[in-house]
Parts: structure tokens; C-alpha cells; sequence
């Protein structure tokens, strides 16, 4: 654009040199081609160092809210062992605890002084989250007082106490999160999001401290209790594992060498004792002990994750505030340079434009290659276009004062004239990859096209200089990264081949390909998967650019392999096939072993429910049988006495009425409490008739509500575990339909499907529709435990559960149990 410029003013400048006007115009001209840039430039630059004055602003804050962290950390641990003392406190009525007690609340007091005192001391941003949560935090531990008054005069039970506590720990979690929030950088939100994890594992292994110890002071395991003791296993290793996934290799190593010391394998001994062996003799100083030191090292990891979150806030600043330096600097010497190199160009141009040689402006001043005029006799330059001028780095009056010798190395000079002889003799007409020589020591390669020119009877040679400096460059670099590849492709564990057809021998091979091919006798049943099942069907199999990937067997060698396959162009336009194979043996095993371990789980699942409908159907009976005969005895009774009373004794009589009409009462709600417990009609009919009166039930309390129920008879009978799993979870879906979704219409379905196979595959189908509002992700209920048991019901019997859930439009259930497999033998033990 400069050049163009400049030509089209050469004109002017010829017809009118006296004239300034044109001039002043021209250095205007030129001038704004480098203001205009430049200021953008500037304004870019500026933008840039603002962005990372804010950023570094940021990361000061963060560093000084990691450190506050820390301290709330602290006062967290702090807290979760007071509630350790507090439970264990009630559970023996005072007689353990009573000085540790005391002595770890001054220190909760003392950890909280501390915070407060960072708070003060320390001036950075929070946002109005954390400071409702700080205010909400404060409120609770205001009223906590009463709380542990509470706890000294025993005016509150374990379990309570223990909720409280947990409650007061997760408004510290939560203040936790708020700060989390406030991350600048992705690196500091994984990390501070892996942090978080962890403090919520480690919580729960302080719950299952304190839950551990009051069962021991206590010398029994409630009914509850087991389940809320496995639960709160399974929650601290989905804490503990997505920890690991997010944080850093050195903090996973750290955790690694943590789970496998003595302190944490001591715990879980005791714990496996009290699971699986129902061994609840343990003393509960020991246990206390034995977790407390299990929580003080992971406390310690937790102190290790906060100074690592203050390390990298500390280094992102660093270099924010470095990079900041750096743009500074540079703004400065790009001012400098480009002002500079302004001036100086805009003033060379407009003094080359005013000295053009006459007779050469019509033959070069409109061509845009580099182009030179050389004298034969002299070899001196005898004109130079501007490109040409560019190229070498030379003004036109340096160039006129210079030789071809002058643009080349003193060794190839020789070379050089030879070159031109033969040039102006017409020997060639082309020279390639000419080295060249820059003004500043620079060096370039170029092809020269030359044919001869007279001039005022003078012998002159016209040489086009093309640069292919940049073409030599991409050339070398293909032939690099030709090699990169091929380096890389060396280096990978896989074998990759490339083929044209089955025939014809590979077009290419890897290191590990070229071992297999070269030792194929001894390697044939590897080799040959690279030929067998393929090209038979590639026009089926593979298209362009898409790819297929299969696995095989080798029976020979006992190992899994996977083979990947792509159609591809090739270099010199032939369409081949790029396959790859690769060992997989060890995922394969280690998806076999997570499919044994899916199974397992469920096979648990499936005994934890078990026990749990044993356990009900027991209390229903005892309930029916003992507790019901009584009842009717008392009312016969009460109805003697009544109808052997006269007038006489009206008060007698009113009052043993009484005691009928009550005891009536009783047996009503003895009868609904064991037929939810476990409904009556399920043993004495079946599956059937028990949902088809438990939706009649629903009808009468919902009169607004229309149940459509449709159901197939059994073809054979369905043990304990699938009747009483299914009849659960048709309940739970009309309750969630009935009570959260407002539903008006609610359609039940239940099939039994026999296939034609051989093996006759027996898949039982429910359905439980509804045009309610559907599930909101932001309630509660939508991830309750209704939803969870039903599926966790469903996946323990090896069916499938799906949730079809549309805003506002109703919610759809649908569940197939295989029935073929469902065996008490093969599910419980």
C-alpha cells in the first residue's frame, strides 16, 4: 500500500519539484500509515496492561481469602471434635469426656478469635453471599450457648445434639463454598473445588466419628444406624475419590501414602467389626483415639492443600504482575521502534521519490517484484526498484554506489561473476537459490530471472530477484515434522499401518508394526488382524475420514486387542486405510472387575432390602399376633362389662363404651400400621390385587385425582423379592405424583412379557405416568430418596430404571426386571 503511494505521486513530484504543497500533502500521507497503527497498537496494548493490573488485583484478594481458609478450616476441626466429646458426653450420661469437653471449647473459642481477627486485620473484597453466610454463622454460634447448656444439664439426647452440631459445621462449609466462588483462574477453581471435596469427606468421616462413639458408649447398633453407617462410608469415598480425580499429582500421592498408614487401617477394623460381624464391644476410648488421629491427619493434608492454594495464588499473581512489566516495557520500545522506523522511512521514501532515474520509472516504478539493473562492463548497480531496494535493505543512493559482489559471501564471488557471465551471454536465463546478503548481515535465498537491456548503446542486464527464503523454510520444516512424526508414531505403544488393499504390502509402518511384520511367522495371529475382516466389507464398513473401532481375541497369546481404522488421502493421491492396533488386555480387565464389582454392590443392595422386609414383615406380624389379640381382648372384655352394667351404674357403663370405641380405634391404626409395614393382601393374593387395592386407597383420599390401572395376570409365580421391590415402588411413584407433581391423571401399567427364544426371557414392564408439573431440579424431592430407592430397587433385581421428566408437562417412570435371573439364591447370597 506504502509503495503504491508513492508511485502514483512520482508524477507530480516530476512536474512540480518547486512546489511545497504537494510535499507537506505527501509526508501527511505517509505519516498517517504509521499514527494510525500506532495508536491502535498503543490503545491494545494499554487494554491489555489494565486487564492485568484487575487480574493481578484479583489474585491479591484471593490470596488473602485462602489464608482466611485456612482459619475456618481450622475452626471446623475444631468444631467436629467438640461434637466427638459432646455425643459421646450424652451417650454415657457424663461419665466420660467431662475435661476434654471444657477444654475443646476454649479451644473452638480461641480458633474463632483468630478468624475475626484475620477479618480485621486484613482489607479484601467478599462478596454479599459470604457475608450473609458469615452472618448467618454468627447468629447460629450466638445461640449455640444454649445448646451446650443443654449438653452440661443433659436437657437434649445424642441424636439431637449431634444434628445441631452438623448443622453449625455445614454453614462453615458453606462459607467455604462462597470463597470457592470467588476464584479468578480455572487452575485456582479446580483446586479450590478439590478442596472442597475434601473438607466434605473429611466431615463426614467426623460424623461417623462421633455416630461410631455413641454406639459404643451405648453398647447396641440401633436399627437405623447400619444403614446411616453405610451410607455415610459410601458418601466420604465419593468425597475422597472426586477429590483425588480434581486435585494435583503431589496432593494425590499425599492422600495415597495417607489411606494406606496404620491410623486409617486401624479404623477400619473397627469399623468392619461393627458392619459385617455386629462386634460392638469395642471401647469407645479407643475408637475415639484411634479416628481422632485419623481425622489430625487429614486435617494436616487439609493444611498441606490450603498452602499449596496460597502457593498458586501467589505465583498467578507473580506472573500477572510480571506480564504486566513486560507489556510495559514493550509498549515503551514498540513506541520507540515504530516511531523511529516511521520517521526514518517516511523520509527515505519521499527522498527516493524525488531522485528516480527518468528513462527507468516506466520500466520498473509499476512493477511490484524486486527488480535491478546492472551495468555489463562494470557490474555496479545501476538502479534498484523499491522492492528491490526493500529486499536487500539498501536506500537507492547506497544502491547506486554498490557491486553484484557486494551482495554475496567472499567465497561464493567466484561463483557469482560465473553466474553472470553466463547470464548476460545468454547461456541461461535463470539462477536458483542464489544466496544473498542483507544491509544488516541478514541472509536470504532467491531465484533470479535475467534478459539483457540497451540503453543509450550501453549494455545493461535486467535481473527479477524473487525471495523463496520463506519457500526453503516451509520446505525444511515439512521434512521436520515429516520426521516429528514419524518419531511420535515410533514412539507410541500401538503398531499403525497403512494399506492400500489386502494384496499389496503396507505403505507404511511404525517401529512396533515393522517388529510384528518382520517376526509375522512367529506373530501370525497379530499380523493377520491387521488384513482379516475388513476390506472384505470396507464400502459397508468405512468412509472417508470416519472411523471404526473393533476389538479381537487372541486365543494364542491370551490377549485383547483393538483395532482402529480410518480411510485417509494419501501423499500421492491414493485412498488407503490407516489402522491401528492396540493392546488393551489391562482395560479390558479392569472393566471386567468393575462389572463384578456392579454386581456385587447390588448384590448387597439387594440383602440390605432384604433385611429391611424381613424386619418389617416380622414387626407387622408380631403387631398382628400380639399386640392385636390384646386389643380384642380388651374390647371384649369392655363389652361385657358394658352390656352386664344396668341403668344403675350409668358411669360404669359410659366408660367401659369408652374403652370399646378406643380400643376399636387402636385396632384400626394397628391394622394401618402393619399394612404398611407390609401389606396384608400382598401375601394373601399377590402382587396384582395388592397394587390394585393400594391405588383403590389413593382413589378414596383423592377424589379429584383419576387412576387408570391397567395390569396382566402372572403367568407363574414371583418370589418375595420382586412383589414386595415393585409394590414399593409403584407407592413411592403415586406418592411423588399425588403429593409434588399435582397431577390430575395417573396411568399405571404392568406387563409380563414372555419372548419366543428357547430360553423363554421373562421381562416384567411398569409404567407410572402422570400430567403433573414434572420434577424441578432446584427441589428438594426431585433427587430425594423416593427416586433414589426406586431406582436403587430396580438396579438390585438387574433391571433398568428410566426417569422421563418434562417441565410442566408430567413425569413418565418406566422399569423392566428380568425375572429369569431373579432367584433368592442368586441375588442374596
Amino acid at each position: 500500500m506504502k509503495r503504491k503511494i508513492m508511485l502514483s505521486y512520482l508524477p507530480a513530484i516530476q512536474v512540480d519539484k518547486q512546489s511545497s504543497s504537494p510535499q507537506f500533502r505527501h509526508k501527511i500521507k505517509l505519516s498517517l500509515l504509521f499514527i494510525v497503527p500506532l495508536l491502535i497498537s498503543i490503545n491494545a496494548a494499554l487494554f491489555q496492561i489494565d486487564k492485568l493490573t484487575t487480574r493481578a488485583s484479583q489474585l491479591t484478594n484471593l490470596e488473602q481469602l485462602t489464608n482466611l481458609t485456612l482459619k475456618i478450616s481450622h475452626l471446623l476441626h475444631e468444631l467436629q471434635k467438640e461434637r466427638g466429646y459432646a455425643g459421646v458426653y450424652l451417650a454415657t450420661n457424663g461419665s466420660k469426656f467431662t475435661t476434654e469437653l471444657a477444654k475443646q471449647r476454649q479451644l473452638v473459642t480461641v480458633s474463632k478469635r483468630h478468624i475475626y481477627k484475620l477479618l480485621a486485620a486484613n482489607n479484601f473484597t467478599v462478596s454479599s453471599k459470604f457475608n450473609t453466610r458469615l452472618a448467618s454463622f454468627n447468629h447460629s454460634f450466638t445461640e449455640f450457648g444454649q445448646i451446650r447448656l443443654q449438653v452440661d444439664n443433659f436437657t437434649i439426647d445424642e441424636v439431637n445434639a449431634i444434628k445441631l452440631y452438623s448443622q453449625l459445621n455445614q454453614k462453615l462449609i458453606d462459607l467455604l463454598a462462597t470463597i470457592v466462588q470467588s476464584t479468578v483462574d480455572s487452575e485456582l477453581t479446580q483446586a479450590f473445588a478439590a478442596y472442597m471435596l475434601f473438607i466434605k469427606g473429611k466431615e463426614k468421616v467426623a460424623i461417623e466419628r462421633v455416630t461410631f462413639s455413641v454406639i459404643f458408649a451405648r453398647g447396641e447398633l440401633l436399627d437405623n444406624e447400619y444403614n446411616e453407617l453405610v451410607k455415610l462410608e459410601l458418601e466420604q469415598n465419593i468425597f475422597f475419590h472426586e477429590f483425588s480425580e480434581l486435585a494435583s499429582h503431589a496432593l494425590q500421592r499425599s492422600f495415597s501414602a495417607l489411606v494406606n498408614e496404620q491410623a486409617f487401617e486401624l479404623v477400619q477394623q473397627i469399623k468392619t467389626q461393627v458392619l459385617i460381624n455386629h462386634h460392638i464391644k469395642t471401647n469407645v476410648n479407643d475408637w475415639f483415639k484411634a479416628i481422632t488421629n485419623k481425622l489430625d491427619k487429614l486435617e494436616l493434608l487439609g493444611e498441606k492443600i490450603s498452602l499449596e492454594l496460597i502457593s498458586n495464588a501467589n505465583r498467578l499473581k507473580q506472573n500477572s504482575q510480571q506480564e504486566r512489566l513486560y507489556w510495559l516495557a514493550a509498549l515503551v520500545i514498540f513506541f520507540i521502534v515504530i516511531s523511529s522506523a516511521g520517521f526514518w522511512l517516511i523520509i527515505n521514501i519521499h527522498r527516493s521519490a524525488l531522485n528516480k532515474i527518468k528513462e527507468y520509472q516506466g520500466l520498473f516504478s509499476k512493477n511490484l517484484a524486486a527488480m535491478v539493473v546492472i551495468d555489463v562492463k562494470s557490474q555496479n548497480i545501476r538502479y534498484g526498484n523499491q522492492s528491490f531496494s526493500e529486499l536487500v535493505g539498501y536506500n537507492q543512493q547506497q544502491l547506486s554506489k554498490l557491486n553484484i559482489i557486494d551482495f554475496h559471501r567472499k567465497k561464493d564471488i567466484e561463483k557469482i561473476k560465473e553466474i553472470f557471465n553466463q547470464l548476460v551471454s545468454g547461456q541461461t536465463s535463470v539462477a536458483e537459490k542464489i544466496l544473498f546478503i542483507r544491509n544488516k548481515g541478514e541472509v536470504f535465498y532467491a531465484d533470479i530471472f535475467a534478459f539483457p537491456i540497451t540503453i543509450e548503446k550501453q549494455a545493461y542486464l535486467a535481473v527479477h530477484v524473487i525471495d523463496i527464503t520463506s519457500k526453503l523454510r516451509a520446505k525444511q520444516y515439512i521434512q521436520q515434522s515429516e520426521q516429528t512424526l514419524k518419531m511420535i508414531l515410533d514412539s507410541i505403544a500401538s503398531a499403525v499401518v497403512v494399506l492400500e488393499d489386502n494384496k499389496q504390502p503396507p505403505v507404511y509402518m511404525n517401529k512396533k508394526a515393522i517388529e510384528i511384520y518382520q517376526n509375522k511367522d512367529e506373530n501370525q495371529s497379530t499380523w493377520c488382524l491387521f488384513r482379516d475382516n475388513f476390506f472384505s466389507n470396507i464400502n459397508d464398513d468405512l468412509t472417508n475420514n470416519s472411523i471404526t473401532k473393533k476389538k479381537y481375541f487372541n486365543k494364542s497369546k491370551q490377549r485383547w486387542y483393538q483395532i482402529t481404522s480410518t480411510m485417509i488421502d494419501w501423499s500421492d493421491g491414493r485412498t488407503v486405510c490407516l489402522k491401528m492396533l492396540k493392546d488393551i488386555t489391562e482395560s479390558c480387565d479392569a472393566e471386567r472387575r468393575n462389572k463384578n464389582l456392579l454386581t456385587e454392590n447390588r448384590q448387597l443392595l439387594c440383602r440390605n432390602y432384604l433385611i429391611l422386609e424381613q424386619e418389617r414383615k416380622h414387626i407387622a406380624q408380631e403387631l398382628h399376633d400380639e399386640l392385636g389379640q390384646l386389643l380384642t381382648g380388651i374390647k371384649l372384655q369392655a363389652d361385657f362389662i358394658c352390656r352386664q352394667t344396668g341403668k344403675a351404674d350409668e358411669t360404669l357403663r359410659v366408660s367401659s363404651h369408652s374403652i370399646v370405641q378406643a380400643t376399636n380405634a387402636l385396632i384400626e391404626s394397628t391394622r394401618n400400621i402393619t399394612n404398611n409395614l407390609r401389606p396384608i393382601i400382598l401375601d394373601q393374593l399377590g402382587l396384582v390385587d395388592a397394587i390394585k387395592e393400594l391405588v383403590q386407597n389413593w382413589r378414596q383420599l383423592n377424589n379429584n385425582i383419576h387412576f387408570e390401572l391397567n395390569t396382566e395376570s402372572i403367568p407363574y409365580g414371583l418370589n418375595d423379592e420382586i412383589q414386595i421391590s415393585v409394590y414399593r415402588i409403584v407407592q413411592e411413584g403415586i406418592t411423588n405424583a399425588c403429593k409434588h407433581a399435582d397431577a390430575r391423571h395417573i396411568e399405571i401399567s404392568l406387563k409380563f412379557i414372555t419372548s419366543s427364544d428357547e430360553k423363554k426371557h421373562s421381562l416384567l414392564q411398569l409404567k407410572i405416568k402422570d400430567d403433573g408439573k414434572g420434577f424441578n431440579q432446584e427441589h428438594e424431592h426431585s433427587n430425594g430418596m423416593g427416586i433414589i430407592n426406586m431406582r436403587e430397587r430396580t438396579e438390585a433385581l438387574n433391571g433398568v430404571f428410566c426417569l422421563i421428566n418434562k417441565q410442566k408437562q408430567g413425569a413418565e417412570i418406566f422399569i423392566t426386571i428380568p425375572l429369569e435371573l431373579l432367584t433368592q439364591e442368586e441375588l442374596c447370597h
